[in-house]
């Protein structure tokens, strides 16, 4: 009787785990996208503004290539960020 009573428990928590991550998981896809496509889009724009001032200025062409980098890391890290908080 006991261990029929600990087994229904154990299962019901175990119910109501997968309910909440079954909630949880499509939150977080749609929160990651989000973030994802905003931070890719205001990347996009600084990149085209560095390539802007390079052109107009007649800057180093590597300061493009680091912005590039910089916006990639930086949309790694912002995923990251937001998938583990």
């Amino acid at each position: 009787m006991r261990s029929e009573a600990l087994y229904s428990a154990w299962t019901g928590s175990l119910e109501i785990e997968m309910v909440r991550m079954a909630n949880t998981v499509p939150k977080l896809h749609r929160i990651l996208f989000r973030t994802v496509t905003v931070y890719a889009a205001g990347a996009w724009a600084a990149v085209e503004i560095v390539e802007f001032a390079v052109r107009q200025y007649g800057l180093s062409q590597i300061l493009v290539d680091a912005a590039v980098v910089v916006a990639f890391g930086g949309g790694m890290v912002a995923a990251v960020l937001v998938w583990f908080h």
